[in-house]
């Protein structure tokens, strides 16, 4: 930008005749510096951004390999992918939703963690299941491919006042 608003409105002759108009050699340096750190940092957050895409597609593969060990690396990416092509803003929300926990336990020095993270742990199994579903209403697998689900089926009983 300097080196072309240095060189504004001059006719390319006269630049030749009287070199007096263009910037210094120490100019260009730092415009040039200046525009490697802006490039850098423009490269540095599209990779972070891509990285965090990527880290929420595959969000679910933890929970698919658990539920069936035999499926390949490549099929259960897929289906995290096509799973999660739709459900990232809600998923950072749920994530978000726990920083006032996370906060608790950096005050606690770690003790709050001790009672936040089995819940938290315990609310991304939840939107497992709820995706888990999903993958099944939308065609993506089948039952058959999630053979391994342990989701039980809450039944309700009758209270019994004479077991204690």
């Amino acid at each position: 930008f300097v080196v072309f608003n240095a060189l504004g409105g001059m006719h390319a002759s006269y630049l030749i005749a009287d070199n007096s108009y263009l910037p210094d050699k120490e100019t260009i340096l730092h415009t040039l510096i200046l525009f490697g750190v802006f490039f850098t940092g423009f490269i540095g957050i599209c990779a972070v951004l891509w990285g965090v895409s990527k880290f929420l597609e595959c969000m679910l593969v933890p929970f698919l390999i658990a539920e069936n060990s035999r499926l390949s690396a490549k099929r259960v990416t897929e289906i995290s992918t096509h799973t999660m092509k739709d459900e990232k803003w809600k998923f950072i929300q749920l994530q978000l939703s726990f920083l006032g926990w996370i906060l608790l336990g950096v005050v606690t020095l770690g003790i709050g963690f001790l009672f936040s993270y089995p819940y938290y742990q315990a609310t991304k199994a939840e939107f497992y299941a709820c995706m888990r579903e999903k993958m099944i209403a939308q065609g993506i697998t089948t039952e058959e491919e999630l053979t391994g689900a342990v989701i039980p089926q809450i039944q309700q009983q009758p209270y019994r006042y004479d077991m204690y």
